[in-house]
This record gives structure tokens, sequence and C-alpha cells, in this order.
């Protein structure tokens, strides 16, 4: 068996080479060649991928777990923030061990927690401002019939 019969019956040169390619065996090989070369490289990039995900992920949850420790989420909303925390150090316990996607999924979950209990506190904060003016004038309000008695 001749090396054109090889490259023939190979997988990566099965596909239609111009004819001015197929005349010149020399060139099949170049770019058999060529193109293993670039499946090797894309998947050598591929596998950089996994940790910048990961890292950038667990920074994007860790800023928005600062954001809620700014809005006073573990008073408002401590369940939601709690549970961000615990993903988040998961998150960065699995990147330690190299398993990204865990890391990636965890991470999100955080993020999304963190999310949550900064909304819960906006709600929390403004349900209490609510009670806080009712109360007040409802104080007003007994202070004037009290005056009027």
């Amino acid at each position: 068996m001749s090396r054109d019969d090889n490259l023939d019956t190979c997988a990566i040169a099965s596909f239609n080479l111009p004819t001015f390619v197929a005349d010149k065996p020399n060139l099949r090989g170049i770019m058999a060649s060529a193109v293993s070369q670039l499946l090797i490289l894309l998947l050598l990039v591929c596998m950089g991928c996994g940790p910048i995900t990961a890292a950038s992920k667990i920074s994007d949850a860790r800023a928005e777990l600062v954001k809620a420790q700014k809005v006073e989420a573990p008073k408002y909303a401590p369940f939601e923030y709690q549970g961000a925390f615990l993903y988040l150090e998961k998150a960065r316990e699995e990147e330690g061990y190299s398993y990204y996607q865990d890391a990636v999924e965890l991470a999100s979950k955080a993020f999304s927690l963190a999310s949550e209990a900064q909304r819960q506190t906006q709600i929390r904060k403004a349900e209490i401002a609510e009670e806080a003016r009712k109360a007040k004038e409802e104080a007003e309000s007994d202070s004037e019939a009290e005056q009027a008695k």
C-alpha cells in the first residue's frame, strides 16, 4: 500500500481536494498534516478555556457578593447571602482541584443567590420604610385625636 492510498482512507484527507492538490501527492500530505496540526491546536486552545471561564465566573460571583454585603444583605437576606457565600467558597475549592466545570456551575449559583440577596434586601428595606411611615402617620393621627379631645 502506497502513501497515497493511505491518505485516501484517512478520515482527515477524505474531503474533496481541489484538482491542483489532488494531482500532487506531496501537497496532499502537507494538507493532511496542516489539518491535523490545526485540530491539535484547536484542542489545546479549548483545554485552556476551563480555568479562564472558572476564574471569570468566580470573580463575577465575588463582586456580586461584595455588592450584596454593601447593601446589608447579611442583615436583611441572611439565607440568600449565606448560600451565595458557601457556593462561592465551594467554587473556589473545586477550582483548586481543577474541576473547572463544577467550579463554573457553583460560581453561577453563587452569583444568582447574591443577586437574589440584593433584591430581597431592597424589598425588605422598602417594607420596613413603609411600616415606619405608616406607624408615624398613625402616631400623628393619634396625637391629633388626643389634642382634639
